[in-house]
């Protein structure tokens, strides 16, 4: 079902863009229209539906038109998240104006902002964690077990779930996130394996009772099989191509987009070293400075490219542009652009590189030990310069604890980023290209779980997914009337969608998520001056620590330390930069709606 945006009021600054609520939003007025928005809610097949069923995933696709001139807006970069619709609740433009400010959603909110985390242990359990949580123990928010160790886990971005597989068991399983809550996804399978998933949704899993893969449509269904002897590989290029490496040297490519088979070869013996590209496969073998281009058409011609050193691994850029070829050891490295079928670059290390992965324009080097990730732009590389590594340290292991020299590191792409294990087992990092020459990690995690064996990334966010569409998928968790919330930018382009989901309400009253409540007659509130701010919280017993202050207009920030009086009410000191409203949240991630605080001179 699609529904589409209506303009209203919104605050001048904002007036860049438009800025729309949902119909029926309380003091609207008609404005010039900037962007035409519809929203589309879809099931997890693609089709349309008019009311989502609760706890089922949940397909969220906005598509954007210029109000004049109806082209396609690209590269917005959309906040979004879904709140249940409830009397007494602030309009659209309010919540939308409180978040863009705070960047903070209440307590039944479904964020759509932000990565989910998921890590699979050594004990055979994932644990999902939320780096935006702001918890002072563990950002962790689940633990799933399984009645046996996965082989495999792999992300499904289309249903904003994780797919593990279950050899013994000869399942599939969906994970949905957050809930943790798990599916049979397929069953009857011949201990599944290697997993991986295509743009479109299409499954492949390696069935290595069967020496075969399985293409399964999102639902589960089977659609073909393709004979292949194991146990084999499933790698998945930054390009999104997928190759499949049997035993006996059999390597496959399957397409981007729907898995489709798209080229075969057999692999000469010898070569250790593999990528595919989009109408070949490299390898490498350790005796020999070279890499050999097998063209899938006609993989009985071979072409050579001379490299520095013999390579133990090869990784592709995305779009397969430069081809990182590592040598044993990881001490050395060689960098071929494959338009000129040219060495371009050979660098040395100190430090062993363990592992290579690509995000956006860049590349990431995890190094020995886990104690470091270096950064190259892809943008850097030049023939006959040297090889600029920005290094991200990662610091120590804490004393008395062993030290992993596993590598762990995986792609966030289409974000520039990574998330890598550090040298702390339990320590995951989330390391971006965008950091300019920031020498720390951007995020860290610690996992209140078993020590990871493999890790993977969910972006929650709205991604552009053609000019002018942007997709993402949530899960509801109950029934009713609910809205979702759109921002772009600092308030320029604002938009509210209601619906009603299928399903029942919260088990008995639902609670009403804590609320502060200022008490404006013992406040004193001034700009450029310290000001005492008096509260309650209503609907928490939890004692408050400390308050965020965060302008509408700027990028001002201020906390403030709570402190609790004679009389029981909470007091905190801000000191606003100018007259205006600010909204003021707790600190703390206990989801409490926040107060607008008019200061003035």
């Amino acid at each position: 079902m699609t529904r589409r945006g209506t303009p209203k009021t919104a605050p001048a600054l904002a007036l860049l863009l438009a800025a729309a609520t949902i119909p029926m939003a309380a003091g609207a007025q008609d404005l010039v229209e900037a962007y035409r928005a519809d929203l589309a809610l879809l099931d997890r097949d693609g089709k349309a539906v008019s009311r989502p069923a609760a706890n089922t995933p949940l397909r969220l696709r906005l598509t954007l038109a210029d109000g004049a001139t109806g082209a396609a807006p690209r590269g917005l970069h959309l906040a979004a998240f879904l709140r249940p619709a409830a009397a007494g609740k602030a309009d659209c433009a309010e919540t939308a104006r409180i978040y863009r400010a705070t960047r903070r959603t209440a307590r039944g909110d479904v964020d759509l902002n932000g990565l989910l985390i998921a890590s699979l242990g050594r004990d055979g359990r994932i644990a999902l964690a939320d780096p935006r949580l702001d918890l002072a123990t563990s950002n962790l928010t689940r633990i799933v077990s399984f009645p046996e160790a996965p082989a495999a886990i792999a992300a499904e971005p289309a249903t904003m779930a994780m797919l593990a597989s279950l050899p013994a068991a000869g399942e599939v399983v969906r994970i949905l996130l957050p809930s943790g809550e798990r599916q049979v996804l397929t069953s009857g399978l011949g201990r599944p394996g290697a997993l991986a998933v295509a743009r479109d949704g299409s499954i492949v899993v390696h069935e290595e009772a069967r020496q075969r893969l399985a293409v399964l449509a999102p639902s589960g269904e089977p659609r073909t099989h393709i004979a292949l002897d194991g146990p084999a590989r499933l790698e998945v290029a930054t390009d999104g191509h997928i190759l499949a490496l049997g035993e006996s040297g059999a390597a496959l490519v399957l397409d981007s987009d729907d898995a489709r088979e798209t080229g075969r070869a057999t692999l000469p013996a010898g070569p250790k070293a593999f990528s595919p590209l989009a109408h070949a496969l490299l390898t490498a073998a350790p005796d020999r400075a070279a890499l050999t281009r097998i063209f899938l058409d006609a993989p009985e011609q071979p072409a050579e490219i001379a490299i520095a050193a013999p390579a133990a691994s090869l990784h592709a850029s995305a779009g397969g542009r430069f081809i990182f070829a590592l040598g044993e050891g990881g001490r050395a490295l060689s960098i071929v652009d494959m338009q000129s079928e040219m060495l371009v670059q050979a660098a040395g290390f100190d430090e062993p590189v363990i592992a290579i992965a690509f995000a956006g324009e860049a590349a990431f080097l995890q190094f020995a030990g886990r104690s470091a990730v270096g950064v190259v732009t892809i943008d850097s590389i030049r023939a006959g310069k040297g090889l600029a590594v920005r290094r991200v340290d990662l610091g120590r292991a804490p004393e008395g604890v062993v030290q992993s020299e596993d590598a762990l590191i995986a792609s966030l792409a289409p974000i520039p980023g990574v998330l890598a294990a550090g040298p702390d087992p339990r320590g995951l990092y989330l390391i971006f290209a965008e950091a300019g020459h920031a020498n720390a990690p951007q995020t860290a995690l610690r996992l209140r779980s078993d020590v990871p064996r493999r890790v993977a990334a969910l972006d929650r966010s709205f991604r552009e997914t053609a000019p002018g569409r942007y997709e993402t998928a949530a899960l509801l968790p109950h029934g009713g009337a609910w809205m979702l919330v759109v921002n772009a930018g600092a308030g320029s382009f604002t938009r509210c969608f209601a619906f009603e989901a299928e399903g029942p309400a919260p088990a008995g009253a639902q609670a009403e998520p804590p609320r502060l409540v200022l008490d404006r007659e013992r406040s004193r509130i001034r700009a450029r001056t310290p000001s005492e701010l008096v509260f309650r919280l209503a609907g928490s017993e939890a004692p408050p620590r400390r308050l965020i202050a965060a302008s509408l207009t700027s990028h001002w920030r201020g906390t403030g330390t709570v402190r609790q009086r004679e009389d029981g009410l909470f007091a905190a000191e801000l000191s606003f930069p100018a007259p205006g409203q600010y909204p003021v949240i707790l600190d703390g991630g206990s989801g409490a709606e926040p107060m607008i605080v008019e200061v003035s001179e």
